[in-house]
């Protein structure tokens, strides 16, 4: 049977509303791995509390020695994306940090707007030995703060030894007298770790922030992570002995501190330290939301402030998305559905409040032979704005599309778009649409992310490319449909 109905026209028609409501020091920007190497090299200038500030995305060859090897400034990534290839590489992948010379004087290190990935699902940064991070290994008297980054890495380790740690930013911290803090905010950490030893037993503590702690002699909190905002997905399943979202082992609750502010997520079944009593020992796991495994938009799943939805991936610190959006963006080569653009209306009142309409086009290319075998087509839709962030999102099933549609703003001439202008003549396929009432014309600037779907006779939801793009609300009626 036919699940689309075809019609011949439409007008703007709402379906749904949006609700409205340096550091200090020096800052040195590079542009290039070779840039980055000669500012190391200049002793003026990478001196602790200067930062680098990249300005491109990098990516970068296995390597022996670390990628920023005797890096003693703070980091600014700009909003860039640094990716690593497949290979072996140093236990401290980035840059080991400095200990600082007493607890009274800790070396402060901030990393900010920084994205580090690998370059595919395959590739692994391996070491040899029995730790690995991006950011060093024993590390004393440190304060260290990481903001607004995304790191999602694949790690192994296959040394001799069974003391095995691995961590996005430390791997062990091994002092039973020295200082270690850690400040994360608006931030993601993805790793999937193996943890072998040269006869292949598995071992070792595994975690995104800190893998392995030694020493428990002290009764004072020797580490302590403040936790804001911010998404946690460690993977390790029986490939290591043991491991957590924030620290692998915490030793003692007495020489360990979890702090946790705003919504933090725990991705997965990982407790926030290895220790399984943990929800009764010292609350470790509160502050957390735990164990979320939805794919997209789950309108059952309540985001605190500060926090998005993405249409194909898991909910994110709405910072991250703004700083990486090209990574949350889905690439299809071929889509059977293409966004095509937006267009908006007039502002206008709707009883005390100014609002305007915008409108979702799209196209779905197929035959009416193998259209008939659809169940629908559909549009996944992330909005965020405000200073604090507001997020809306909504995954909009549609049964209905046209071969031709009227663009109507109130102030430019009427416009018909067809099927075959958007398409191209001699390509079979419709446009199907989706318009959004009401929206604040006072939001100011609103980031859209937009991606398209059909569902197949199998009941399979097959996804077209992500699209992202910003309307200021002080400038419409505005669009994009047919450029």
């Amino acid at each position: 049977s036919v699940f689309l109905v075809v019609a011949m026209m439409v007008a703007m028609v709402p379906v749904f509303g949006v609700a409205a409501s340096a550091e200090g020091g020096e800052v040195y920007t590079v542009t290039d791995a070779a840039s980055i190497t000669a500012l190391i090299a200049d002793t003026a200038k990478n001196v602790s509390g200067n930062t680098m500030k990249l300005t491109q995305d990098i990516t970068y060859e296995a390597s022996s020695t670390s990628l920023w090897d005797g890096l003693l400034m703070n980091i600014d990534g700009n909003g860039h994306v640094i990716t690593l290839k497949d290979g072996d590489y140093n236990y401290a992948v980035l840059v080991a940090l400095q200990s600082g010379a007493s607890t009274t004087a800790l070396n402060v290190y901030s990393v900010k707007n920084l994205a580090v990935v690998m370059e595919n699902d395959d590739a692994v940064a391996h070491n040899s030995g029995q730790y690995i991070s991006l950011f060093g290994n024993q590390v004393n008297n440190l304060d260290l703060t990481v903001e607004n980054c995304y790191f999602d890495v694949n790690f192994k380790i296959d040394g001799a030894n069974v003391n095995n740690g691995t961590a996005i930013l430390i791997a062990r911290f091994t002092s039973a007298d020295k200082i270690l803090n850690f400040t994360v905010k608006n931030s993601f950490f993805g790793m999937d770790t193996v943890s072998v030893n040269a006869s292949g037993v598995v071992c070792g503590q595994h975690a995104a922030l800190l893998g392995r702690r030694w020493g428990n002699t002290n009764t004072a909190p020797m580490v302590t992570f403040n936790v804001e905002n911010c998404g946690f997905n460690v993977n390790y399943g029986s490939s290591v002995k043991s491991g957590g979202a924030i620290v692998g082992d915490h030793r003692r609750s007495s020489v360990t501190t979890i702090n946790t502010t705003g919504t933090n997520i725990i991705y997965n079944g990982v407790q926030a330290t290895n220790y399984q009593e943990i929800d009764t020992w010292n609350g470790y796991d509160v502050g957390f939301t735990k164990n979320v495994t939805n794919v997209g938009i789950d309108e059952t799943l309540t985001l605190g402030a500060g926090w998005t939805y993405t249409t194909t991936g898991k909910p994110m610190p709405a910072a991250v998305v703004k700083n990486f959006p090209s990574l949350f963006n889905n690439a299809v080569a071929d889509a059977v559905t293409e966004f095509e653009g937006y267009q908006t209306s007039v502002s206008y009142k709707n009883g005390d409040k100014d609002v305007f309409d915008i409108r979702l086009v799209a196209t779905v290319k197929a035959t009416d032979e193998v259209l008939s075998t659809y169940k629908n087509v559909g549009f996944k839709v992330v909005a965020n704005y405000g200073a604090t962030n507001v997020s809306k999102a909504k995954d909009a099933s549609l049964t209905t599309i046209y071969t031709s549609i009227l663009a109507r703003d109130g102030v430019n001439e009427d416009k018909t778009y067809t099927a075959s202008e958007l398409l191209g003549d001699g390509v079979d396929g419709y446009i199907f649409v989706l318009p959004i009432k009401n929206i604040d014309a006072t939001a100011g600037v609103i980031t859209f992310e937009v991606t398209t779907y059909y569902t197949n006779a199998d009941n399979e939801v097959v996804n077209g490319a992500t699209s992202t793009f910003t309307v200021d609300t002080s400038a419409v009626p505005s669009g994009s449909v047919g450029k």
